[in-house]
């Protein structure tokens, strides 16, 4: 009441199993059935060569069936699967919750220091209403600690949005131009403070269809963490350049580099992990540990990959490339920004003295 049953597995069971058999050696071989009910029935067949005819072999076969003991088997195997990927998912969620309980802990001190300072300037202001350049100083303080916490709040919600697949991107055209506007506006103040040499080298002629915030976001982490890891008078350059594509796309490359204090081999292999940060408490450097991971999260989102080369003492380089679709002609806001720039259309000669290539 058995018929054959031309599975995968047996197909394979017979090709391996067929040269033995023509030479006359033993085999020893598990075949899937069914029964008269449709049924799998799991066989072990045992072959021995008793004879040859004509030049053949001539076999007895026996056939045993183990189909009680296959299924235990196979149930044990689909268990000790199961057992293996509970494991592996309790250790992950024990990864992530040691990972957020360092974070909190760390973040801690980080959150209560522009607190104080935001709850110890407004004191001390109080108490000086009469002086005005006191309280200017500590309203400049306070305004200075309001910033960080906000940055720090920020990095905790875009990460909780990303992580829960809450982000949405919202194209539209923006040009290269617009964003060498933004990031000087961003980046300048932080590298002027450090006396960095911060350098920009775009193609101003390139416009995108990309989601503005979200581009911005990027390269504004990239390069304020650069800034931030450089020594006094380091340099720090953007780079990015496009390379049109058939398909109406814009093949995108984008190189920041530093000559910083640079990542180990080892933070290097976790960088981008939530609430991973390098070691530099002791150098007065700290942060949520967020901003690669955000970068890395968006750029996936964007269909893009990010390389990193780095070493200590010697800076870092992280670029980026992407494909994304080209916009034709300049965005409305460059053709009004440019408008605005000379707005009684009158002509002026100007020198401008440089002596780095890029910056000219």
């Amino acid at each position: 009441g058995l018929s054959n049953c031309m599975t995968e597995k047996n197909k394979l069971t017979f090709e391996q199993n067929l040269p033995l058999m023509q030479a006359g050696r033993s085999v020893h071989f598990t075949l899937e059935a069914r029964n008269k009910e449709g049924n799998s029935v799991w066989l072990q067949v045992n072959g021995d060569c008793i004879d040859w005819v004509n030049g053949r072999p001539f076999y007895l076969i026996i056939y045993i069936d183990i189909t009680d003991i296959t299924e235990q088997k196979e149930l044990q195997k689909q268990l000790e699967e199961r057992s293996e990927m509970l494991k592996n998912a309790l250790k992950e969620a024990e990864r992530a919750n040691r990972a957020k309980s360092d974070f909190l802990s760390s973040m801690s001190h980080d959150i209560r220091t522009p607190m104080n300072a935001i709850v110890g300037m407004t004191e001390i202001a109080f108490a000086h209403l009469n002086d005005p350049e006191k309280v200017g100083s500590c309203l400049k303080k306070i305004s200075l600690s309001s910033q960080h916490l906000l940055g720090l709040i920020n990095d905790v919600l875009d990460m909780s949005k990303i992580e829960s697949g809450m982000i949405e991107l919202h194209p539209k055209a923006y040009s290269m131009k617009e964003l060498r506007r933004y990031l000087e506006s961003v980046i300048l103040p932080l590298s002027g403070e450090k006396q960095i040499d911060f350098r920009i080298d775009v193609d101003e002629k390139i416009t995108v269809l990309a989601d503005q915030q979200r581009f911005n976001q990027i390269l504004f982490n990239l390069l304020s963490n650069a800034v931030k890891y450089t020594d006094e008078k380091g340099t720090v350059t953007l780079t990015i350049k496009g390379v049109p594509k058939d398909s109406g796309m814009i093949h995108l490359t984008m190189r920041v580099e530093d000559n910083g204090m640079g990542m180990s081999p080892e933070f290097q292999k976790q960088m981008f992990k939530s609430f991973t940060q390098e070691s530099r408490k002791a150098m007065g450097m700290s942060g949520t540990g967020l901003g690669l991971a955000i970068v890395k999260r968006l750029v996936d989102l964007m269909n893009g990959t990010i390389h990193v080369e780095s070493s200590i003492g010697k800076g870092s380089i992280f670029v980026i490339e992407m494909d994304v679709p080209a916009a034709k002609g300049p965005c409305e806001k460059e053709l009004a920004a440019d408008a605005a720039g000379d707005p009684t259309g009158q002509s002026a000669c100007i020198l401008l003295c440089e002596d780095n290539a890029i910056n000219q």
